[in-house]
């Protein structure tokens, strides 16, 4: 059960950093994000958990409720990016 959650957690926290990237260098709103989780089950407390991880870990930044990628980020964002096209 433990994988299966961290499969979950990873596969969101992926969503989330293709969705930042995606929305270039203005940023994705954070109600934005919280609306295309929500609609894979994610509730307002999980997104805010997972926000702030990835903040911890130095990907994301927030700044008036304004996702953007850190050079971190923008790494995963390739990567992530990459591997959907092989």
């Amino acid at each position: 059960m433990r994988l299966e959650t961290d499969r979950a957690a990873a596969m969101l926290a992926a969503l989330l950093i293709a969705s930042v990237g995606d929305a270039g260098a203005a940023g994705l709103p954070s109600g934005e994000g919280y609306a295309l989780l929500m609609a894979h089950g994610v509730d307002l407390h999980l997104y805010e958990r997972l926000v702030a991880i990835l903040r911890k870990d130095d990907i994301l930044t927030e700044r008036a409720h304004l996702l953007t990628l850190t050079a971190k980020g923008e790494r995963l964002y390739g990567q992530l990016r990459e591997a959907v096209r092989s």
